[in-house]
């Protein structure tokens, strides 16, 4: 499954936690998908450190 998939997925099972989606796809592409959620996160690959911490 993909990052996006899998979100929804976790989201139609009514679980709010947070999520943290990294792709490496474009970041619109990824973020249209959870733009009304404000618990869903993204990180596009590749990543370091301070892209989490900030």
């Amino acid at each position: 499954m993909s990052s996006t998939e899998v979100y929804k997925y976790i989201r139609s099972h009514g679980i709010k936690a947070p999520v943290v989606l990294i792709s490496g796809y474009h970041q619109e592409q990824v973020i249209s998908n959870i733009s009304n959620d404000p618990n869903a996160y993204f990180v596009k690959k590749p990543f370091d450190i301070d892209d989490l911490l900030g």
